[in-house]
């Protein structure tokens, strides 16, 4: 019983050890677990009472004359069972756990090899004095078999091959002297076997070495046994990107197949969603959008997530704020005074930025109320609440806009007349004070957060809180999800040592009160509304300088100049200066764009998934590769340096490896385009999605089109912290699945821009937002609204 005891557990132990998750391996894994079983079924016939060891003539005479098929069939039975089992099993495990339950899984691995090397331990001292004149044989045999099943990690391998090759040596005495001549002579088993280990071994080896001096693949690079754990509704053998780019493909479709086809279905579809009737007008926002030929209908979520927190306060209070924050000339505010349905009055910021926002109202101001709009000149945003605030507006705005739903019945389709605390738009009355405190180039995290709530990560006591990861991110890599939940400061401390915006913004005159500043983009914690950026609609002229982007062709694409995707380098490209904070006392080395080029570009390693073997149809697994091995895929390097101390300016000159400026057009030579914010949003990004090439972007910014734009579709996400960097361009750029799925990436969102990031498009998001906040700032608003 004993001997079949051991032999359940060693062929157990074995199948387990070498199984793998792969076919491929589960196979070698199998026929490893055969020999073992072979081997042992032998040596349990040698522990017997009446078995002479010292005497191989005797053992092999009573080996011939015991020995039957029983327990070598019994042997094949077991391991073949528990082969398969283990690779169901494992396979299984795999769809369901997460990246950090792998390490778990290796741990299992090396506890089974020391199971193995007990169980020899245990049959060496049933056996007695052993010789080892087998042992190079059986420990290249053993190495051969434990080296491709463990993915050729050294360390692992080591410990697999020592457990192996004590195993293997344990029956030397049977294959010693004059028996083990005759066992070898009668079958060649033993040494075919070792032919084909070596041909292996050596196999792997050159092909390692050939790997190494060429550009490095998944076969080539050292191993840090980790699998991404991809979804149980996908094949495990896809790539987690291509996962990704599938869901949001599938998401878009039901998204745009949803789209409203009348006013009955848009107004209803409003209702649904947000529990109040459209505002005042909406047909003809309606009529405005079809006469367009604008796609989205429905989606305008972020308007009304925007505007909820002013349904807390009275209008006439909404409207002296206004009038206050414009009548304040130092808090750089554009004001825009519109009367009789036509812009009277606007004063502040550049001339372009007027005359870009004139532009924006031109086609639909005739529609618009006698109000006052205040917009911020500045890139970063001005408004945030602390959280307790925030939380009782937010209850009252929900309980006003369910007031109003209940009287929607006799709702008057459009706005109330000049309120008397509205003038004629004449002038703008002077004020003496502000809510406005101004903060440039300090710290501005403990402000930032102040909207997030008490038990966030961002907001914990501790201040060594981990960013929520499991939020936005997935995979041991990283890559990004949910690029909301990314872009949510609550739920990411680590932001504020890694974004510029955090550590010094070049500009910050922040209120925390409720006031309704218009910028074009926004931080998460932030109560800003947003509308489409002046940038995007207004940039058509040349110009010579960067300091007139605003202006220039610089920052438009110009279809001319593009190439096609075939004639593109295979390369991330990108060209930029160092904005996006106020750099002194070398804060650069916490601001985002240095710290994204910095890495790109760093003599260090990076991480890259690949698969074991040559099988493309096991998981992916996370393999350590040096990043000059990936050096003719990045081009990212810095143009100019900026908003810094004499000091940091001349640090970061002497860091960086500063590229002379290149006219945008340049872009368009490379296949792969990267973005990243700078001061706030950025402003060559619609010219990226309009070009031939593939967009990655990282933002933390907000902005309009959050809805109208889809991550992993439109554009490619990338995180701040950027583990998952290289292998998301690598995939796209060297997998053959990977290139395929650049490509039509590239002309889906090129067309989609097309399509849907004209000025039409942004004038129809522009129009609705001021419908909601025309809506909110009326005296009678609880009686106006569209019924349909």
């Amino acid at each position: 019983m004993d001997g079949w005891l051991l032999l359940a557990t060693v062929c157990g132990v074995a199948a387990l050890g070498n199984a793998g998750v792969t076919p491929q391996n589960a196979a070698l894994g199998l026929c490893a677990a055969v020999m073992m079983a072979s081997a042992y079924s032998i040596v349990d016939d040698t522990i017997s009472p009446e078995l002479e060891i010292d005497s191989a003539e005797k053992h092999l005479d009573f080996v011939e004359h015991r020995h039957t098929g029983c327990i070598r069939d019994f042997s094949l039975t077991l391991a073949i069972a528990t082969g398969f089992a283990t690779y169901a099993f494992e396979i299984g495990l795999a769809r369901e756990r997460s990246g950090s339950i792998a390490m778990s899984w290796d741990l299992l691995a090396v506890l089974l090899g020391s199971a193995k090397l007990l169980s020899t331990i245990i049959m060496i001292s049933r056996v007695g004095s052993l010789e080892a004149s087998s042992l190079p044989i059986y420990a290249v045999l053993g190495a051969g078999i434990l080296l491709q099943s463990t993915g050729y990690t050294p360390f692992l391998a080591c410990i697999f091959v020592l457990a192996n090759a004590m195993m293997y040596t344990d029956s030397a005495p049977l294959f010693s002297g004059q028996t083990k001549s005759r066992i070898f002579a009668a079958s060649k088993t033993g040494w075919f076997l070792a032919f084909i280990v070596v041909l292996f071994l050596a196999t792997s080896f050159l092909t390692t070495t050939q790997l190494m001096h060429a550009a490095p693949t998944a076969s080539s690079i050292t191993s840090l046994t980790h699998k991404f754990s991809p979804s149980a509704s996908l094949n495990v053998s896809l790539h987690p990107v291509q996962q990704l780019v599938h869901r949001a493909s599938e998401d878009w479709e039901t998204q745009q197949s949803g789209q409203s086809r009348s006013l009955a279905e848009a107004a209803q579809e409003y209702k649904s969603r947000y529990g109040l009737p459209p505002p005042p007008l909406f047909d003809r926002w309606y009529e405005f959008v079809k006469a367009r030929d604008v796609e989205i209908i429905d989606e305008y979520d972020t308007i009304h997530d925007l505007m909820l927190p002013f349904w807390a306060l009275k209008p006439a209070l909404i409207r002296e704020r206004v009038r206050e924050a414009i009548g304040f000339e130092e808090n750089t505010l554009i004001a825009v005074l519109i009367r009789a349905g036509k812009v009277k009055r606007i004063i502040g910021g550049q001339e372009w930025q007027r005359g870009a926002l004139q532009g924006m109202l031109s086609s639909f101001v005739h529609f618009l109320p006698d109000m006052d709009l205040a917009f911020n000149a500045h890139d970063e945003p001005r408004i945030i609440l602390p959280n307790d605030e925030l939380s009782i507006v937010v209850s009252h705005a929900k309980s006003n806009i369910t007031t109003q739903s209940l009287q929607s019945q006799d709702l008057i389709n459009n706005f109330s007349t000049r309120p008397d605390d509205v003038d004629d738009g004449e002038r703008i009355r002077e004020y003496k004070i502000s809510r406005f405190n101004e903060y440039a180039h300090q710290n501005t995290w403990i402000a930032s957060r102040l909207s997030c709530p008490p038990q966030s990560a961002a907001r914990d006591f501790s201040d060594d809180r981990q960013d929520e990861d499991s939020a936005f991110a997935t995979g041991e890599l990283g890559f990004i999800s949910n690029q909301t939940a990314f872009s949510d400061v609550c739920l990411s401390p680590s932001f504020k040592g890694s974004h510029g915006f955090f550590d010094r913004p070049n500009a910050f005159n922040v209120a925390h009160e409720l006031i309704p500043i218009f910028s074009e983009s926004k931080i998460s914690s932030f109560q800003d509304i947003v509308y489409p950026s002046l940038w995007h609609w207004y940039a058509r002229r040349p110009a010579a300088t960067t300091a007139d982007m605003h202006k220039t062709s610089h920052y438009m694409y110009n279809a001319s100049s593009d190439i096609d995707w075939d004639s593109k380098a295979e390369t991330m490209y990108w060209r930029g200066s160092t904005t996006g904070g106020y750099s002194s006392h070398g804060g650069w080395r916490r601001q985002h764009r240095q710290q994204i080029v910095q890495k790109l570009n760093a003599p260090d390693t990076a991480k890259v998934l690949g698969h074991r073997g040559t099988n493309d149809s096991s998981s992916w697994h996370v393999y350590d590769v040096p990043r000059r091995a990936y050096k003719d895929l990045i081009d990212v390097k810095f143009s100019g340096v900026g908003q810094c101390d004499p000091g940091d300016c001349d640090a970061q000159n002497e860091f960086f490896q500063i590229r002379p400026f290149t006219d945008m057009q340049a872009n368009w030579q490379f296949k792969h385009l990267l973005d990243l914010d700078g001061n706030a949003f950025s402003a060559r990004f619609y010219a990226l999605l309009k070009s031939k090439g593939l967009v990655y972007k990282m933002a933390v910014f907000r902005e309009w089109h959050e809805e109208w734009l889809k991550p992993w579709l439109h554009y490619i996400p990338l995180s701040l912290k950027g583990t998952e960097h290289l292998e998301t361009v690598r995939w796209f750029a060297q997998d053959e699945k990977g290139r395929e799925v650049a490509r039509a990436l590239a002309e889906t969102k090129r067309k989609w821009a097309e399509r849907a990031l004209r000025r039409e498009d942004m004038e129809v998001w522009f129009f609705r937002v001021l419908l909601e906040y025309a809506r909110v700032v009326d005296d009678g608003r609880d009686h106006i609204g569209f019924v349909g």
